[in-house]
């Protein structure tokens, strides 16, 4: 769960233990618990430029994409809890 504090609430937590469930708190930030922002720092060579125009701002893309290794799309889904068929 995270630490959101609607969610802390005494009768959100009454709820989610009457359901049966197991009520896990995460740490304010977890990159660990974020599988989608791994793929990510690779891909922030332009982070922080300005793109202008088109062109600049597809080859960007094309860049970030070029640099995605096969490894790390198979662990992201793994660790996304996902298996591709």
């Amino acid at each position: 769960m995270d630490n959101l504090p609607a969610h802390k609430l005494p009768a959100v937590r009454a709820t989610i233990v009457r359901t049966g469930a197991v009520l896990k708190l995460l740490p304010p930030y977890s990159p660990d618990f974020n599988p989608r922002g791994w793929p990510c720092p690779r891909s922030r060579s332009n982070s922080g430029k300005p793109l202008k125009g088109r062109s600049p701002t597809v080859d960007a893309i094309r860049d970030a994409i070029d640099n995605v290794k096969p490894s790390d799309s198979r662990a992201f889904f793994t660790v996304a809890d996902y298996e591709p068929q």
